[in-house]
Protein backbone atom coordinates (compact mmCIF):
# COMPACT_ATOMS: atom_id res chain seq x y z
CA UNK A 1 0.00 0.00 0.00
CA UNK A 2 1.41 3.43 -0.71
CA UNK A 3 0.99 5.43 1.69
CA UNK A 4 0.39 9.57 0.82
CA UNK A 5 1.55 12.76 2.58
CA UNK A 6 -2.38 13.06 4.05
CA UNK A 7 -2.19 9.55 5.60
CA UNK A 8 -2.14 10.15 9.53
CA UNK A 9 -1.99 7.07 10.82
CA UNK A 10 -1.32 3.15 9.29
CA UNK A 11 -2.08 0.24 11.53
CA UNK A 12 -1.59 -3.39 10.83
CA UNK A 13 -2.24 -6.41 13.22
CA UNK A 14 -2.58 -10.14 13.38
CA UNK A 15 -5.12 -12.12 14.45
CA UNK A 16 -5.76 -15.48 14.56
CA UNK A 17 -8.94 -18.22 15.27
CA UNK A 18 -9.64 -22.03 14.93
CA UNK A 19 -12.50 -23.41 13.37
CA UNK A 20 -13.98 -26.65 14.89
CA UNK A 21 -14.27 -28.22 11.27
CA UNK A 22 -12.29 -29.72 8.23
CA UNK A 23 -10.90 -27.22 5.72
CA UNK A 24 -13.63 -27.70 3.13
CA UNK A 25 -16.63 -27.60 5.68
CA UNK A 26 -14.98 -23.85 7.05
CA UNK A 27 -14.70 -23.20 3.20
CA UNK A 28 -18.28 -23.85 2.78
CA UNK A 29 -19.72 -21.92 5.98
CA UNK A 30 -17.36 -18.85 4.98
CA UNK A 31 -19.57 -19.02 1.75
CA UNK A 32 -22.81 -19.49 3.00
CA UNK A 33 -24.97 -16.43 3.04
CA UNK A 34 -27.02 -17.54 6.10
CA UNK A 35 -23.97 -17.78 8.22
CA UNK A 36 -22.75 -14.76 7.11
CA UNK A 37 -26.21 -12.68 7.47
CA UNK A 38 -25.72 -14.71 11.20
CA UNK A 39 -22.45 -13.82 12.39
CA UNK A 40 -22.91 -9.76 11.39
CA UNK A 41 -26.31 -9.44 12.53
CA UNK A 42 -25.00 -11.10 15.97
CA UNK A 43 -21.70 -8.85 15.67
CA UNK A 44 -24.30 -5.66 16.43
CA UNK A 45 -24.73 -4.69 12.68
CA UNK A 46 -28.20 -3.97 11.75
CA UNK A 47 -29.89 -4.07 7.92
CA UNK A 48 -27.37 -6.88 7.29
CA UNK A 49 -28.15 -7.47 3.19
CA UNK A 50 -25.82 -10.19 2.05
CA UNK A 51 -25.22 -11.65 -1.95
CA UNK A 52 -23.44 -14.24 -3.55
CA UNK A 53 -21.65 -14.82 -6.62
CA UNK A 54 -19.25 -17.51 -7.76
CA UNK A 55 -17.09 -17.13 -11.16
CA UNK A 56 -16.16 -19.45 -13.56
CA UNK A 57 -12.59 -19.81 -11.39
CA UNK A 58 -14.48 -20.83 -8.33
CA UNK A 59 -14.39 -17.49 -6.33
CA UNK A 60 -17.04 -16.88 -3.97
CA UNK A 61 -17.42 -13.29 -3.80
CA UNK A 62 -19.98 -12.09 -0.69
CA UNK A 63 -20.77 -8.08 -0.96
CA UNK A 64 -23.02 -7.61 2.85
CA UNK A 65 -24.69 -4.05 3.04
CA UNK A 66 -24.73 -3.18 6.81
CA UNK A 67 -25.32 -0.28 9.11
CA UNK A 68 -23.06 0.25 11.78
CA UNK A 69 -25.03 1.88 14.60
CA UNK A 70 -22.73 4.80 16.90
CA UNK A 71 -23.24 2.31 20.03
CA UNK A 72 -20.86 -0.28 17.64
CA UNK A 73 -18.12 2.57 16.74
CA UNK A 74 -15.10 4.03 18.92
CA UNK A 75 -16.06 6.96 20.74
CA UNK A 76 -13.66 9.05 18.89
CA UNK A 77 -16.02 8.55 15.33
CA UNK A 78 -19.09 9.14 17.19
CA UNK A 79 -18.60 12.59 17.34
CA UNK A 80 -18.19 12.69 13.38
CA UNK A 81 -21.85 10.14 12.84
CA UNK A 82 -25.04 10.25 14.56
CA UNK A 83 -27.15 8.27 12.78
CA UNK A 84 -24.27 5.10 12.37
CA UNK A 85 -22.39 4.73 9.06
CA UNK A 86 -23.72 2.34 6.48
CA UNK A 87 -21.13 0.14 4.94
CA UNK A 88 -19.90 -2.86 2.23
CA UNK A 89 -18.14 -5.94 3.58
CA UNK A 90 -16.60 -7.59 0.26
CA UNK A 91 -15.44 -10.90 1.13
CA UNK A 92 -13.56 -13.06 -2.18
CA UNK A 93 -12.94 -16.47 -1.24
CA UNK A 94 -10.37 -17.35 -3.41
CA UNK A 95 -9.52 -21.28 -3.98
CA UNK A 96 -5.62 -21.69 -4.30
CA UNK A 97 -3.58 -25.26 -4.38
CA UNK A 98 -5.26 -27.25 -1.75
CA UNK A 99 -6.90 -24.36 0.29
CA UNK A 100 -8.57 -20.97 -0.24
CA UNK A 101 -7.52 -17.56 0.92
CA UNK A 102 -10.32 -14.67 2.16
CA UNK A 103 -9.64 -11.19 0.86
CA UNK A 104 -12.03 -8.97 2.81
CA UNK A 105 -12.68 -5.08 1.87
CA UNK A 106 -14.55 -2.65 4.32
CA UNK A 107 -15.99 0.41 2.42
CA UNK A 108 -17.92 3.09 5.24
CA UNK A 109 -20.28 5.89 4.19
CA UNK A 110 -20.50 8.90 4.52
CA UNK A 111 -17.85 9.16 7.06
CA UNK A 112 -16.23 13.08 6.89
CA UNK A 113 -12.72 11.20 7.10
CA UNK A 114 -11.05 8.73 4.57
CA UNK A 115 -10.12 5.33 5.66
CA UNK A 116 -8.93 1.87 4.39
CA UNK A 117 -9.70 -1.23 6.28
CA UNK A 118 -8.77 -4.40 4.42
CA UNK A 119 -8.11 -7.81 5.66
CA UNK A 120 -6.06 -11.40 4.33
CA UNK A 121 -6.57 -14.76 5.57
CA UNK A 122 -4.76 -17.86 5.26
CA UNK A 123 -6.11 -21.40 6.53
CA UNK A 124 -4.72 -24.38 7.09
CA UNK A 125 -5.75 -27.78 8.51
CA UNK A 126 -4.54 -29.97 11.41
CA UNK A 127 -6.58 -32.94 13.21
CA UNK A 128 -9.78 -31.94 11.89
CA UNK A 129 -9.68 -28.23 13.10
CA UNK A 130 -8.84 -25.30 10.52
CA UNK A 131 -6.39 -22.39 11.25
CA UNK A 132 -7.13 -18.83 9.86
CA UNK A 133 -4.74 -16.06 9.75
CA UNK A 134 -5.83 -13.30 9.30
CA UNK A 135 -3.54 -10.00 8.70
CA UNK A 136 -5.31 -6.45 8.85
CA UNK A 137 -4.27 -3.44 7.61
CA UNK A 138 -6.86 -0.16 8.98
CA UNK A 139 -5.44 3.31 7.68
CA UNK A 140 -7.73 6.18 8.68
CA UNK A 141 -7.11 9.64 7.19
CA UNK A 142 -7.80 12.45 10.35
CA UNK A 143 -5.81 15.12 11.49
CA UNK A 144 -5.56 14.47 15.40
CA UNK A 145 -7.48 12.04 15.98
CA UNK A 146 -6.86 9.19 13.03
CA UNK A 147 -4.89 6.80 15.26
CA UNK A 148 -6.88 6.77 17.93
CA UNK A 149 -9.79 5.82 15.29
CA UNK A 150 -7.59 3.34 14.34
CA UNK A 151 -6.54 1.53 17.30
CA UNK A 152 -10.46 1.51 18.56
CA UNK A 153 -11.23 -0.29 15.39
CA UNK A 154 -8.70 -2.10 15.43
CA UNK A 155 -10.07 -3.05 18.78
CA UNK A 156 -13.34 -3.60 17.64
CA UNK A 157 -12.26 -5.86 14.79
CA UNK A 158 -10.38 -7.99 17.63
CA UNK A 159 -13.14 -8.30 19.54
CA UNK A 160 -15.69 -9.32 16.83
CA UNK A 161 -13.08 -11.90 15.26
CA UNK A 162 -13.64 -13.70 18.58
CA UNK A 163 -17.24 -13.72 18.42
CA UNK A 164 -17.16 -14.96 14.99
CA UNK A 165 -15.19 -17.48 16.62
CA UNK A 166 -17.92 -18.40 19.11
CA UNK A 167 -20.56 -17.99 16.17
CA UNK A 168 -18.45 -20.28 14.40
CA UNK A 169 -17.96 -23.14 16.68
CA UNK A 170 -22.16 -22.98 16.89
CA UNK A 171 -22.63 -22.94 13.64
CA UNK A 172 -19.76 -25.81 12.99
CA UNK A 173 -21.95 -27.85 15.65
CA UNK A 174 -24.88 -27.39 13.98
CA UNK A 175 -24.42 -28.05 10.33
CA UNK A 176 -21.36 -30.63 10.25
Amino acid sequence: MRLSALTIGYMESPFSMTYPAQLDQVRSMLGDVEYTRTRLTQAGLSNVDVTREENSEGVVILRSAVTLPPSQMPEAARSFVKDGVDAVIIEEIVPSGDGFTVATRLDLKGLPFSTDVHADSTFAEENGKTHRNVKTVCVVQLPFLGKKVEKALMGNFSRLLKKEEAIASQWCKEHF
